[in-house]
């Protein structure tokens, strides 16, 4: 996931920059790592549109805007401009760029993309980015039935070189957005054959498409005519992204010198690279931008008492969890914003603190209610990182509630499925991290229809009216206040229970430097070392 430094408020006018940081200079012969070997999971797509997280995605598109990682400065990227006098109404002015097929990118590229990304029968994963444009709501009616309109009111293709964005709302966080996989231009062949294109996309960013062999290998090339600068693509010639079933032979894979990256890694599997390659072979990833978390769907009946959720998370010791299963990689959660940002206040989430006295309470309370005294658990992946922490709660959970709990080890792709479509049949483990530099990014997945992250399907119209309110606001201190009051208002209904913030590592081979220039490793960035 792109993750970006904070955009102030107020009047924004960002114009192209020059004199971009240089790279290191690559390592000479085959040996340092010229084709960049690294871990990925069955992806479910490599369109960046589809699957809003995908490292493959990040590699073949450029963004309108992106962070550098040799100056660290957010600057445009495919944009020439981004320009706005209130925070609504924005004008966005393109470079001259091509598609990896030397078609035009063009204004038209972006408006068309949009608008499928944000049409609600495409089914894409990006959607929800498009929430705040005038006119999404026409695309994604709030009772599922077929949209009678496929373009959004707010979006317009002035010319070739010119793209105007009108919002619902004043909302400061826009240019942040316009550096994600789902703001990603479609070039013309899109249109003609959509599934062949997801199949071999084409796209404008550093490396293009080369293979795709379901169950083994996507792979990269570098485009030889990428217009951005270096600090927009790292070192490696070509990427090979294996794919595997399970981290465990990823991880024997990159001992052995058969792999270069693992670009996320547990606590317990960070302790070992630094037993069994040295302790460069894990690089941290800065804290504090991703929280993992138990999930209560919504629409499932059995899950919707705030005192059945309260129950389950104070019977969690999240301290022994922290400490033993995750070595000491992770600190426990207490909140829905993070300490990243200034708005985070220790202890907001009053459930999250370790009471198994109060929980037995809330649990008779659930029983009162009709609570049976079992639960699901669904998390990704079979056999992975996850069975051990997973283990660990269920044992919590039955020692401390008394409660049966059945546990569901998934594949990731089942797991994308179930949250796209709402076919979670009990409480799920998940994660969350950072876009972009927002308190949105983790509290916007609670306003209805959520912003592509709602899995939960959790509704309340207050929170809902306070958010918008916080992102119009130009006063940061007014922001502050009024992402706390949604925080409260969230944590009431407890549609989550905050469990831990990882201290994210990535694990890497001798010639290989993993670069993470806004808090998450984008492996396409990736520096070789001699």
């Amino acid at each position: 996931m792109k993750a970006l430094i904070r955009a102030g408020a107020g009047i924004l006018a960002l114009s192209a920059l020059t004199g971009l940081a240089a790279c290191s200079t690559p390592p000479s012969g085959a040996a340092a790592g010229k084709n960049l070997r690294v871990y990925q999971e069955d992806p479910s797509s490599i369109m960046p549109q589809v699957d809003t997280s995908s490292q493959i995605g990040m590699a073949l598109c450029a963004n309108l805007m992106e962070q550098n990682s040799g100056t660290g400065e957010l600057e445009p990227l495919v944009a020439e401009s981004v320009t706005t006098e209130d925070n609504r109404h924005w004008t966005v002015k393109l470079k001259d760029w091509t598609f990896h097929d030397g078609t035009k990118v063009t204004a038209s590229s972006y408006v068309d993309a949009w608008n499928t990304t944000a049409y609600a029968p495409s089914g894409y994963d990006g959607n929800g980015m498009f929430n705040i444009v005038q006119g999404y709501a026409d695309l994604n009616p709030a009772d599922g039935s077929t949209p009678k309109k496929k373009t959004m009111s707010g979006l317009r293709a002035v010319d070739a070189k010119t793209i105007e964005i009108t919002l619902d709302t004043a909302n400061v966080d826009l240019l942040q957005r316009l550096t994600t996989n789902p703001t990603c231009p479609l070039p013309k062949s899109y249109f003609e054959d959509p599934e062949a294109y997801a199949k071999k996309p084409v796209s404008n960013g550093p490396y293009t498409f080369e293979s795709w062999e379901p169950n083994q290998q996507v792979v990269l090339s570098k485009w030889k005519d990428f217009p951005g600068g270096k600090g927009f693509t790292g070192d490696a010639e070509k990427l090979t992204f294996k794919i595997y079933t399970e981290v465990e032979a990823a991880y024997t894979d990159l001992v052995a010198g058969n792999l270069d990256l693992i670009n996320k890694a547990d606590g317990p599997l960070v302790e070992r690279a630094k037993r069994d390659i040295g302790t460069r072979a894990a690089k941290p990833i800065p804290e504090q931008r991703n929280q993992s978390f138990l999930a209560f769907p919504a629409y499932l009946k059995k899950y919707r008492d705030p005192a059945l959720r309260a129950a389950i998370s104070m019977a969690i010791d999240r301290e022994a969890i922290t400490a033993s299963v995750l070595k000491g990689q992770a600190e426990p959660s207490d909140s829905l914003i993070t300490p990243f940002f200034d708005s985070y206040r220790e202890g907001a989430c009053t459930a999250c603190a370790f009471d198994p006295a109060a929980a037995k309470r809330k649990l008779e309370e659930a029983k009162a209610n009709g609570f049976d005294g079992t639960v699901k658990i669904s998390y990704t992946t079979a056999k992975g990182a996850n069975d051990q922490l997973m283990q660990a709660v269920a044992g919590q959970l039955t020692k401390n509630l008394g409660i049966k709990v059945e546990l569901d080890p998934l594949l990731r792709a089942k797991i994308a499925e179930q949250r796209e479509n709402g076919h979670f049949t009990g409480i799920y483990f998940g994660g969350w991290g950072l876009s972009y530099a927002s308190e949105d990014q983790f509290l916007g997945q609670y306003v209805t229809g959520g912003d592509g992250n709602n899995a939960n399907a959790y509704s309340n119209p207050r929170v809902d009216a306070l958010e918008a309110r916080a992102l119009a606001a130009l006063d940061a201190a007014e922001r502050t206040k009024l992402f706390q009051q949604v925080e409260d208002l969230v944590l009431k209904d407890m549609p989550i229970a905050p469990l831990y913030l990882p201290k994210n590592h990535a694990l890497q081979g001798p010639h290989t430097e993993a670069v993470a220039p806004g808090g998450d490793v984008e492996i396409y960035r990736a520096r070789l070392r001699g």
